[in-house]
């Protein structure tokens, strides 16, 4: 409502009764009848731009059906020619990089960025279980567990090593019940529990895990203190050692606390380690945010907890706020857009990184059938599909901007081989069957087998709409823990790493769910069976009679 509307309202309010006559009540009867018309007017107009900003106009009628318990047949061909390509990314890696951290498939050399202990080894080796590739799995497990000392690490990031390190040796553990990976999982965690030691309870995020000395900067992002919980719970279960599980769930006590208003209520992507407080405008699904809002998610699903309280009411109070100032409808179309905000204001670019929450908001679908989560996870699935479909290549960019009428262009134009995209379309056909999820792998697939593979590995593409592709110079580790595994999911059958049996972590380890419920419902307590000791996150301590 504008000013003069408010000033007709206010002037007509003011006449007194004595000016009711009947040359001048037409003229006040009209007056307010025109700020009447602006008023409903304005808001219409508004409720109209807000409908079509956050997708509440059109989602009501065609939510597609989801369930956990779909039962869908493998495409034999198709996983076969990803399994291949998982062999020739491997083989280019032993032949040209073994023992180092990852390929570069241009130089034909190795290169270390993670203090060279073999990342690509334990990031590939639940892809090679999973895809029956039993020679290859017996060569880089033999090898990492005679090569690798974590006592060796230094400076590394905790967030990379909790993801990569942690989550595989976990995943690994799980898959084949080496207990070899159990005890490597064990020593790494007590290396990296160090780290939670700032006033507030964050974790520092760069640690030397030989002497547990950690370089104390003051800021933290949301997705290195919130991507650790799933992690270091399933070692306190797989352990039944709860001092794993007390720091990493107390970070997402102080998380609950803090005061998100910065951002319409989603507080932001960096946080101070000391006050616990959020310390910027910008508040985005993509980079240093991610993985927080989906593990809240996968925490439930993992813990069988499937209540209102802890980690599904964190997740959904979120959620409803993202539906309400992020969630973005297309023009005619199904495509959602979920875009940043900064102080609170939201644009319509996304990182590919957020692509996950497609196969996030979908996986919600089980707490709610009928939700709007659902629409929202296959809307932004098929955008991200666009991401790929409208660059000259059919790979998408590192980052991109969606118009009101769909069309995607690139904002950072080079691809990284990320999986989030494929991951997304994966659980989408899990819990639909619809095959258009399994031809839209199979274009991503096929892209990448024609600008990515080189002779000697696969390589990002630096300019996804360039006539003429050239590479960077990494075959990076998390397309073989990630891409090329939930691309070899989209065409097996249900039953292969089914989701109602194991939740992936962010770099797709998957990690199987323990039987039962493990947590209580409050997410304050551990309950598990076998456990040394049985602690309250709150801070009392009993004895098991376990």
């Amino acid at each position: 409502m504008g000013q003069g509307d408010k000033e007709a309202i206010l002037t007509a309010a003011s006449i007194k009764d004595s000016m009711w006559r009947p040359t001048r009540s037409f003229k006040v009867l009209a007056a307010l009848l025109l700020a009447t018309i602006l008023c409903i007017s304005g808001t219409l107009a508004y409720k109209s731009r807000r409908d079509r900003r956050v997708g509440l106009g059109s989602f009501g009628a065609d939510a597609p059906e989801m369930s956990f318990h779909n039962t869908v047949p493998a495409d034999p061909k198709r996983a076969s020619a990803v399994r291949a390509a998982m062999k020739h990314a491997w083989d280019s890696y032993v032949t040209y990089a073994w023992g180092y951290d990852e390929l570069d498939p241009v130089a034909r050399r190795g290169t270390n960025g993670f203090g060279g202990m073999g990342v690509t080894v334990i990031d590939s080796l639940g892809t090679l279980k999973i895809m029956g590739l039993d020679e290859e799995f017996e060569k880089g497990s033999e090898w990492f567990k005679k090569n690798v000392h974590f006592k060796k690490m230094r400076h590394v990031s905790l967030f990379e090593t909790n993801i990569r390190f942690l989550g595989g040796l976990l995943s690994v553990y799980g898959l084949t019940g080496d207990e070899a990976y159990k005890a490597m999982a064990e020593d790494l965690g007590t290396r990296m529990l160090p780290a939670f030691s700032s006033a507030s309870g964050y974790p520092y995020n760069n640690i030397d895990l030989s002497s547990g000395s950690v370089s104390r900067r003051g800021s933290v992002s949301l997705a290195e203190v919130g991507t650790l919980q799933l992690e270091f719970l399933y070692l306190a279960y797989v352990t039944g050692d709860y001092k794993f599980a007390e720091p990493a769930m107390k970070v997402l006590r102080v998380l609950d606390k803090q005061d998100t208003t910065i951002n319409r209520g989603l507080g932001s992507q960096s946080l101070n380690a000391e006050s616990g407080r959020y310390t910027e405008a910008r508040w985005t699904l993509g980079a240093m945010a991610d993985s927080y809002y989906e593990y809240l998610l996968k925490l439930d699903l993992f813990t069988g907890q499937h209540s209102t309280y802890g980690f599904r009411r964190m997740w959904e109070s979120a959620a409803e706020l993202m539906r309400e100032h992020s969630v973005q409808e297309v023009d005619g179309k199904s495509m959602v857009v979920v875009g940043e905000l900064h102080r609170g204001t939201p644009n319509r670019k996304m990182d590919h990184l957020a692509c996950f929450s497609g196969g996030m908001f979908a996986m919600a679908h089980e707490w709610e059938e009928g939700s709007e989560n659902a629409r929202i996870g296959a809307g932004i699935t098929e955008t991200c599909y666009e991401s790929y479909r409208q660059m000259r290549t059919g790979i998408s960019p590192e980052v991109f901007q969606v118009s009101q009428s769909g069309d995607v262009s690139a904002v950072v134009s080079h691809n990284l081989l990320r999986p989030e995209t494929v991951e997304s379309i994966m659980i989408l056909y899990r819990l639909t069957g619809d095959e258009k999820f399994r031809d839209w792998g199979w274009e991503i697939f096929q892209a990448f087998e024609k600008h990515s593979r080189l002779a000697t590995g696969y390589a990002g593409v630096r300019n996804v709409n360039a006539n003429d592709v050239t590479h960077d110079h990494t075959q990076e580790s998390f397309f073989m823990a990630e891409t090329l595994k939930y691309l070899y999911l989209l065409f097996e059958s249900s039953d292969v790493v089914p989701l109602t049996k194991f939740v992936f972590n962010t770099e797709a380890h998957p990690l199987p769910i323990p039987p039962g419920h493990f947590w209580s419902e409050s997410g304050m307590e551990c309950t598990f069976p076998g456990a040394r000791r049985k602690e309250s996150v709150c801070g009392t301590s009993e004895a098991s009679n376990t």
